[in-house]
């Protein structure tokens, strides 16, 4: 197991392990967002035409245009990205600072990054919910849900799968720092 004094992340290591662990996390929740409000969009009209490919991939770029907006501002001096002190070796924002400008910028983060999207996804799945009580076809709507199902499983496997990913690779950069410092 590698501990944050065996393994140092300094200076540009940490600014873009902090900033791709948190463009990757804000990215997967609003991806998961825009998703559920697509698929409460597509219960409520009931449509049966697939969109234009175009529409999701401007959707894509959106998701993750915004993402890299909430997560880069430490990039251009509003707060930093440091080393954690009480996890393992892993660098996020400064989130104990006393600075009133850091303190907003956690704020902006946590309200756009987390409040934001749940609030989205909460809506939606109510919102379906109350559409599948009051939907009489089951059998067309039942297909809907299972392939619902199958996305959701997807984009909770990608958004893990390139956490850990990330991770891995830190890992394995510290531990073999670690080896080579004793």
């Amino acid at each position: 197991m590698v501990t944050s004094d065996q393994c140092h992340l300094n200076g540009p290591m940490c600014v873009a392990y902090g900033f791709c662990i948190a463009w990757l996390g804000i990215g997967c929740i609003l991806t998961m967002a825009v998703i559920s409000y697509e698929w409460h969009q597509k219960l409520r009209l009931l449509t049966r035409t697939p969109r234009a490919k175009w529409h999701i991939l401007v959707r894509l770029t959106a998701i993750w245009t915004a993402s890299f907006l909430i997560t880069s501002p430490p990039l251009f001096g509003w707060d930093r990205y440091q080393m954690e002190v009480y996890s393992l070796p892993a660098c996020s924002i400064n989130w104990e600072s006393t600075v009133w400008t850091d303190r907003l910028y956690v704020a902006v983060v946590f309200s756009l990054g987390l409040v934001l999207p749940l609030s989205v996804i909460l809506h939606s799945y109510i919102r379906i919910f109350q559409i599948i009580r009051q939907v009489s076809n089951v059998c067309r709507l039942r297909k809907i849900l299972d392939n619902l199902i199958s996305r959701i499983r997807f984009e909770c496997f990608y958004g893990w799968f390139s956490s850990l990913c990330v991770q891995t690779v830190t890992s394995a950069c510290c531990s073999s720092t670690s080896s080579l410092s004793e």
